[in-house]
């Protein structure tokens, strides 16, 4: 074989590639099979050959499938947890609309389909990590029209779970510098309270410890406003493989120093989503139902800027109580609107409609947050860029990523009061996903281990 450079170039300008077998090509193929791929990519199946293979040298697909020269074909992900699929029957649902969208005929069934996904997974192993599925236009030619494609082909691989909670679009695979031990037990006073807030007792101890535990974990992540122009509606709301904006919008992000670029609708004027994840943000609003103002209806107060500012007043109604008791007169003080908090999500009519999101708006409308002051229904439309910024949380949320919180968007910090910081709510979400993961038995598929075992 010739030469390489670092950057993967041919050094050899008169490189002449022999020409060989099948078998010689298969045997190549496999002796340079990237250590990523032995590591983490675990089973595979393509209908095109209708078998599942362990060896990630096998993982291949026609060059001639107008997915790989054309870019037609749709894909979804489904999180392997302990054995389980996650909200697997929402994953495929949204597949099978994105066939449609894309004009592309089912290879199968939807039953069918999840139980060649089920055998995937079986055939690979694992317990932790994600199952990727996609449907193609299908081989047949490099034309642009589809009626040369054979027929379409389902593809469907299991991977690992990524070694970063940022996964690979973070800036390295190296946790996060700790914070300092001041501000470690500053935090987790902080988070401790909020779990005393109802009944002015301290949560269970096995509550305490896994919520308190996903706190210390989570790290904040970096964010700029994306360069990158916008897909359009239709194709935004297609989960399709051309995905070269994405890489784009990931691209310029680490260019400019930060992990992830944030998508603003065509517009210009209103945030619409990450690369691969959607956003979600705690807003503040007014009781009368007015507004959406960014800072909760005072921001500049330390009691108003916090999240759990909508059910913040036990010390000044106990404050207020106490002074009746001592016979002080009481002066008569205009009532004044108090603000409450909302989780906010950009509508979906120009951004994917992303599972997980969705599932944190149910959590949201059922009164999960409660406790630290996020009240129901959840909004979801429009959000100004300024709006986002001034948020008192700002998150990325999606499947592969849980809910990682954003603490600078172009170099400047997020959040209120205390900026830059990881925040409650994003931390509280962040848990909801990962408990939803092991106690949302309706929505948890067992992975059939036993028919390779």
């Amino acid at each position: 074989m010739a030469a390489s450079s670092g950057d993967g170039r041919c050094d050899n300008k008169h490189h002449a590639p022999p020409v060989v077998s099948g078998e010689e090509f298969h045997r190549r193929a496999s002796e340079i099979c990237h250590p990523r791929a032995r590591d983490a990519h675990a089973s595979f199946y393509s209908s095109w050959t209708d078998c599942i293979t362990c060896d990630p040298s096998a993982f291949v697909l026609p060059m001639d499938d107008h997915m790989a020269h054309r870019g037609h074909g749709v894909f979804d992900t489904a999180h392997l947890h302990l054995g389980k699929l996650h909200m697997l029957d929402r994953h495929v649902e949204r597949f099978f609309r994105s066939m449609e969208q894309a004009n592309i005929v089912p290879p199968f069934d939807e039953e069918t389909t999840k139980s060649l996904i089920l055998r995937v997974a079986a055939a690979g192993g694992l317990r932790e990590g994600q199952l990727r599925f996609y449907a193609s236009a299908g081989p047949g030619g490099f034309a642009l029209d589809q009626a040369e494609c054979v027929r379409s082909v389902f593809y469907c691989v299991s991977v690992k779970k990524r070694s970063s909670p940022a996964g690979a679009d973070s800036k390295s695979d190296a946790p996060a510098s700790p914070e300092s031990e001041a501000d470690s037990k500053s935090t987790q006073s902080a988070f401790e309270a909020d779990f005393k807030r109802d009944s002015n007792e301290s949560p269970p101890r096995n509550i305490k410890h896994q919520r308190l535990e996903t706190f210390l974990q989570i790290k904040g992540v970096s964010v700029v406003t994306s360069k990158i122009p916008i897909k359009p509606p239709f194709f935004a709301t297609v989960k399709s493989t051309n995905y070269l904006p994405n890489a784009l919008v990931v691209a310029d992000a680490k260019s400019r120093g930060a992990e992830y670029g944030i998508w603003l609708t065509a517009d210009g004027a209103h945030v619409a989503e990450g690369p691969s994840m959607n956003v979600g943000f705690v807003v503040g609003v007014d009781r009368g139902g007015e507004g959406g103002g960014a800072g909760g209806g005072n921001a500049d107060g330390e009691e108003q800027g916090h999240v759990d500012g909508g059910e913040g007043n036990d010390d000044e109604e106990e404050g207020d109580t106490s002074e009746r008791e001592k016979g002080e007169p009481r002066s008569e003080q205009p009532k004044q609107k108090r603000a409450t908090f909302v989780f906010k999500t950009p509508a979906w009519d120009e951004t994917l409609a992303g599972c997980t999101v969705a599932r944190v708006v149910e959590f949201v409308n059922e009164g999960r947050f409660k406790h630290l002051g996020i009240t129901g229904p959840a909004l979801v439309g429009k959000i100004t860029l300024e709006e986002a910024k001034n948020a008192n949380e700002a998150m990325l949320i999606g499947s592969v990523i849980n809910c990682l919180p954003i603490v600078t968007w172009d170099g400047a910090a997020v959040g209120k009061p205390h900026a830059g910081k990881v925040g409650a709510v994003a931390a509280a979400i962040a848990h909801a996903i990962a408990e939803d993961f092991e106690r949302n038995e309706p929505e948890l598929t067992p992975v059939p281990y036993e028919l390779f075992e």
